[in-house]
């Protein structure tokens, strides 16, 4: 079911990532016996999907967004029961959060063009997210599971926003070690009382060393001005252009 959903709203993808749980293991083995048939065979001609697993007892293998965002949304319902409905209306807002993170900018200046998120990857368009406001009148008893998924969804916002930063800063035991930030490096400015799905960008100024001659704190220039931020707060962005 979940398969088929994702393959109707994003198409037929040629490789699927998973953990190597006892349920996917089985959908994959029932999967390769559909795509066996030579029907499909016909019809998919090379498009079949390839599906590998993660080693087992190896959470880290599936990407430490995904490991923070299954904690963050465990703490945030807390074991409280929801119904179907709130659930599908929460996984998709954060779907949408996950989505519009940016992975990479283009060029030095953080202000234009838009960074390339998850999002524009897959639609080629800039993520949008709706206010509250327009689609849930508080007032109204029907709006109350909107609202209710909307409180969800917030919180899940500051909790991964929070808990995921870390991640992106702590990459030295399985890739390189990571670095300061240095001058003209754009940046991903990390403040968890920020509006949901709201990314603030900035280009690097100016760069303040301690006294054991690392980066402590730096000059960012955003939309709104520039500012003074500690690195713990700030991480770096590759560059999509080099």
């Amino acid at each position: 079911m979940a398969l088929r959903r994702f393959i109707a709203r994003r198409g037929l993808p040629s490789v699927i990532f998973s953990d190597n749980g006892r349920n996917f293991v089985a959908a994959e083995k029932i999967i390769r016996e559909i795509f066996e048939r030579d029907q499909l065979k016909r019809y998919l001609a090379d498009q079949g999907i390839e599906w590998k697993f993660t080693p087992p007892h190896g959470p880290h293998f599936g990407g430490r967004l995904i490991a923070v965002a299954k904690l963050a949304l465990t703490a945030v319902l807390n074991g409280n029961t929801v119904t179907d409905e709130l659930l599908c209306t929460v996984f998709a807002e954060v779907e949408s959060l996950l989505n519009g993170r940016p992975l990479a900018h283009v060029g030095s200046d953080p202000s234009q063009p838009e960074p390339i998120t998850p999002f524009s990857l897959l639609t080629g368009r800039v993520n949008v997210h709706v206010p509250p406001d327009v689609l849930c009148e508080p007032k109204r008893a029907v709006s109350k599971h909107c609202m209710r998924a909307i409180e969800i969804s917030v919180r899940f916002w500051r909790r991964w926003h929070r808990d995921f930063l870390p991640t992106l800063q702590r990459r030295t035991k399985w890739t390189s070690p990571n670095r300061d930030p240095q001058v003209n490096d754009v940046v991903l400015i990390v403040d968890p009382l920020s509006h949901r799905a709201r990314w603030v960008i900035g280009r690097v100024l100016d760069v303040f060393p301690g006294s054991d001659g690392r980066i402590r704190v730096a000059m960012v220039k955003t939309r709104d001005g520039a500012y003074k931020r500690p690195v713990a707060r700030l991480a770096v962005l590759e560059r999509a252009d080099g």
